[in-house]
């Protein structure tokens, strides 16, 4: 859904499986759609893909501190109703995520509330991302949000150590 959305694309897609049981079948459906791509663990000629299918555990945070924006792929879809919509600041990456978001809705109203992250549809994703990365004052004005958001996300971790501490 997103691929065909995004497609085709002048920068690299960075597409990770939530799950490594999807991994192989991501990678048969890139086949059959004809996009050239590299596995995150071979990355060989890796300036010639269309997309990088990130087939490895435990390396998010490195791919969403290199991307200026993620989009959060089970916010498009019914009843999966999302994944961690703050996830990606954490690293520095603006959340584009979609309408689907039932079981997120405190994280898309912290979101909203803090005018971070963009909640799109799906024929709008393409037009979206590239509103972001081609607009640098928008661009700046998200990162600056996300670092207050950021700290205000570490305020409850702080006070339960300060309450932990005798």
């Amino acid at each position: 859904l997103l691929l065909k959305a995004l497609l085709p694309f002048d920068q690299i897609i960075l597409l990770a499986p939530r799950h490594p049981e999807r991994f192989n079948e991501v990678e048969q459906l890139l086949k059959k759609m004809n996009v050239i791509f590299a596995r995150s663990k071979d990355q060989q000629n890796i300036d010639q893909v269309q997309v990088l299918l990130i087939n490895e555990m435990g390396v998010l945070p490195k791919y969403y501190s290199s991307a200026d924006c993620t989009i959060v792929g089970g916010s498009f879809i019914p009843k999966i109703g999302g994944h961690n919509l703050l996830e990606p600041i954490l690293y520095g990456s603006i959340p584009l995520f979609g309408p689907w978001t039932e079981k997120q809705e405190h994280q898309k109203s912290f979101l909203k509330e803090h005018g971070v992250g963009f909640c799109l549809k799906i024929d709008e994703i393409k037009k979206g991302v590239f509103a972001i990365l081609n607009d640098q004052d928008r661009l700046q004005n998200q990162k600056e949000k996300m670092v207050e958001v950021r700290a205000l996300m570490q305020r409850p971790l702080q006070a339960t150590l300060e309450c932990l501490v005798f």
